[in-house]
């Protein structure tokens, strides 16, 4: 029965943190579809972690230019999806793609393992 109980609470705590995560991400994400972003990190919360350093270094690149998060399905399962977040710059195409090479260098060194195979970073430019 006690052990039982530990395991509620500990899954509430799960839950709490994921919530927690969850709102401070859309702070920092413009989510493009937020119940099957949700849902996604729910299911894969190590994400979470890469997502948060994935801004940090953003905003060592491309300052305070607004991100965007897509859930990508092609058959419309959470095991087939990955996620793919847009720097959205002003900067010119060339200085920007410039500037990306070396986001991308130092973003592709913090990343986690599992995380390279489902979260992906790309610029899109005045969107």
């Amino acid at each position: 029965m006690k052990e039982h109980l530990l395991e509620k609470i500990k899954e509430q705590e799960q839950n709490l943190c994921t919530s927690d995560a969850l709102e401070r991400l859309r702070t920092r994400y413009k989510f493009i579809q937020p119940d099957n972003i949700s849902e996604y990190l729910k299911r894969y919360p190590f994400l979470v972690a890469d997502l948060d350093r994935t801004y940090e270094i953003k905003c060592q690149y491309f300052d305070t230019s607004p991100m965007l998060l897509f859930y990508i399905s092609d058959i419309g399962t959470l095991e087939s999806a990955t996620l793919s977040a847009y720097i959205n710059t002003e900067t010119s195409r060339e200085k920007a793609k410039d500037i990306f090479s070396q986001f991308e260098k130092e973003w592709w060194e913090n990343m986690s393992k599992d995380a390279k195979k489902r979260f992906m970073v790309d610029i899109i430019n005045n969107v």
